[in-house]
């Protein structure tokens, strides 16, 4: 038995290694600089051979993993991570350098998106978590509000939790809202879409809940791994494919009354909106030119404007209910295209830049409208609205010229670049990887 013992310890023993505990430490005495990101390296001028980071990265940590040992673990662009070992004297050196970094230039925690996640989380758990999962458990009045106030509750301190625990990025902010009400939608109408006879509260409220808590915890995870254009590009994509659905089924009902869509219409429409998150996703990683967060806004201003003109066409009531889809869906698409290639391509806007965008092209609507009112309008509906889709144009276009937002900067920063630290670290052959020559297409 003593043998048989002996003999599993030997094969367990080159697995059973000790674990490695990484303790982070900040770069200054002050405890104030827990990441040095590129822009604060040249700042304090950090170099070989304590600072061996470089090529194109996000930011680097510093943690102990014994005493007067310690590593640098560098975060990529390109998601990677890479670790270089330190020694005391070298740790030393980035202190002494760091510490004179202005104050001005010392990133502070993201607080901001932690509270709006707190906030958004609360007001779902009011509008969305509470009430699904109230009527969920049961049809008594004083029950339901018991159950209302507990969820409520709960969600907020839940939300505060999550919020301590993880840094919350504008991408993950963007994408688990997007994803808790899109989720909590599809989780509702799934037992219509499984074939129940009739409606079920109980059962529909479980999807409300489930749904919107999955929906929820899924843009957590999948938002932290994407930049802010690429969380907004993937919630982009879900609702233009969920539109694009409903006007094509529209469409293919015909007839002149309005659509009425049974359970396998609602099950088209909810797997196109699941299909659309990641093909948003794909949108702003495979073009040449950066798409932002304010550059998705703007598409959903020039979809508009482009549903705008094509209701021009079909507003009269001699259009049927094909016709009239097919327009409106289309001209939404043409805008969106008409977008891209006008405004994504050629500049980065902010997210303030579209929304700018889109009060000035109803601003031009309503200014267009009211000259047309002063010189005695027109009875006729396609005459008011064609000029209302024109006005809103010109007021966009105007708006555009005035925020003047900066010239596309591209998926790169730069094409070929030279790193002569890299080229002389691999040169003294110091180990590690480094970067000589790096070229972007």
């Amino acid at each position: 038995m003593i043998r048989i013992l002996f003999a599993l310890m030997l094969l367990v023993a080159p697995f059973a290694r000790a674990q490695v505990v990484e303790t982070p430490l900040p770069f200054d005495s002050a405890g104030r600089v827990m990441a040095v990101t590129p822009s604060i390296a040249a700042r304090v001028q950090l170099g070989p051979p304590a600072w061996r980071v470089v090529g194109d990265y996000t930011e680097a940590r510093l943690f102990a993993i014994a005493p007067d040992a310690y590593v640098v673990v560098v975060a990529r662009r390109d998601g990677s991570v890479e670790r270089y070992s330190l020694t005391a004297s070298d740790v030393a050196y980035l202190r002494e350098r760091v510490s004179t970094l202005p104050s001005q230039f010392i990133m502070r925690p993201p607080r901001g998106k932690r509270a709006g996640f707190i906030i958004v989380q609360s007001l779902l758990g009011l509008m969305i978590y509470a009430p699904a999962f109230a009527t969920a458990v049961t049809d008594n009045d004083a029950g339901g509000a018991s159950a209302y106030l507990l969820v409520a509750g709960a969600t907020f301190f839940g939300a505060t939790q999550i919020a301590r625990d993880y840094t919350i990025t504008p991408a993950m902010l963007a994408l688990s809202t997007h994803g808790a009400v899109h989720g909590a939608v599809a989780g509702g109408a799934l037992p219509y879409i499984l074939g129940a006879s009739e409606y079920n509260d109980e059962a529909s409220a479980t999807g409300y809940f489930v749904g919107g808590l999955a929906g929820t915890a899924a843009g957590l995870i999948m938002g932290n791994r994407m930049t802010g254009g690429e969380a907004a590009a993937s919630g982009f994509g879900a609702d233009v494919s969920l539109l694009t659905a409903i006007g094509l089924l529209a469409a293919a009902e015909g007839g002149d009354g309005g659509p009425s869509f049974g359970r396998g219409d609602a099950a088209f429409i909810v797997g196109a909106a699941a299909l659309g998150y990641p093909l948003g996703y794909l949108y702003p990683r495979n073009v040449s030119y950066k798409v932002t967060g304010g550059d998705v806004g703007t598409l959903w201003v020039t979809g508009a404007l482009g549903a705008l003109t094509a209701l021009t066409f079909i507003v009269d009531n001699s259009t049927g209910l094909t016709a009239g889809s097919l327009a409106l869906t289309g001209g939404f698409l043409g805008g969106i295209v008409a977008g891209d290639r006008l405004l994504v391509k050629r500049f980065d806007h902010t997210v303030g830049d579209a929304t700018l965008l889109g009060v000035g092209g109803i601003a031009g609507a309503l200014v267009g409208l009211g000259v047309a009112s002063l010189v005695g309008g027109s009875d006729d509906a396609r005459v008011n609205v064609g000029i209302a889709a024109a006005s809103a144009i010109a007021g966009a276009t105007a708006t555009h010229l005035y925020i003047a937002p900066g010239g596309d900067e591209g998926r790169f920063s730069s094409r070929l670049r030279f790193n002569p630290a890299g080229a002389a670290l691999a040169a003294a052959g110091v180990p590690g990887r480094f970067p000589v020559l790096s070229v972007s297409f």
